[in-house]
């Protein structure tokens, strides 16, 4: 299966939750999210079971923190949340 052009730049594959959260924060530029708040935004039940949301945020997590490390995404901590952007 062919890379794209970044990915091949970055010498990784780009995972396919990565780019849905890339996309779903261009998609809401005017507005920052915590990390539930995206996982709902993406279609993941959060809330119903514990080890089902760790499991989604975990990965998530890590798929933002990559996206930041790209500068696609900002991040700021307000009060106790950590809040999420388009860059």
């Amino acid at each position: 299966m062919p890379i794209t052009k970044e990915e091949f730049g970055k010498g990784r594959a780009i995972p396919q939750s990565e780019r849905a959260i890339e996309k779903f924060l261009k998609s809401h530029r005017d507005e920052a999210f915590a990390l539930s708040e995206i996982a709902k935004g993406l279609g993941y039940s959060v809330g119903t079971n514990f080890w089902n949301d760790v499991v989604v945020l975990f990965a998530l997590q890590a798929d933002l923190d990559r996206l930041i490390k790209d500068k696609k995404a900002i991040s700021r901590q307000i009060a106790e949340t950590r809040y999420f952007r388009a860059a």
